[in-house]
């Protein structure tokens, strides 16, 4: 018996030794491999979702330039606006933009310039007279007659001093 003990308990551990081993390794595997394909999931997920947001991003910017547009549209008809160039009145460019700032809560300043690229009305009374002709929106629109223009990175507002994108 001691000999059949004996040999049975020399087997089990030479036999235990490499199977612990190859199991282990097997677990360390397995865990890689699933660490990588939870990476891969992830990245995948937050590209869709960056992606989502882009459009999301895109659309809101192209429904603020058409919004834009429209109010440059009302602005050029407007009694006020059309009134106030005629007469020099600034009064009644202030009254235009006093109205729309009162429906449009999205904006900061909703402003009118002179053609020389000065603030004739805006909803800070003490922003009229400032200088907008160095502004790449006043560039892009006045001298190079683009229709609409975004700024791509935002920029310090002289008035309240905040970053803003300027869409004209």
């Amino acid at each position: 018996m001691k000999f059949k003990e004996y040999y049975s308990q020399k087997l089990s551990r030479q036999f235990l030794i490499p199977v612990i081993t190859f199991l282990v390794l097997v677990f360390v595997i397995l865990i890689v491999v699933s660490a990588e394909y939870a990476k891969s999931k992830v990245y995948q997920s937050e590209t869709e979702s960056a992606l989502e947001r882009t459009k999301e991003v895109k659309e809101t910017i192209i429904q603020l330039i058409e919004q834009t547009q429209i109010l440059a549209g009302i602005a050029s008809e407007d009694i006020h606006v059309q009134n106030g160039y005629k007469s020099g009145n600034k009064n009644e460019h202030q009254k235009f933009i006093n109205s729309q700032m009162n429906l449009e809560d999205f904006y900061e300043a909703i402003f009118l310039t002179d053609s020389q690229g000065r603030l004739i009305a805006h909803p800070n009374e003490s922003a009229i007279g400032l200088d907008v002709s160095s502004y790449k929106a006043w560039k892009a629109i006045a001298e190079d007659n683009q229709e609409s223009y975004i700024d791509k990175i935002p920029i310090i507002s002289p008035v309240s001093k905040k970053p803003i994108i300027v869409i004209s």
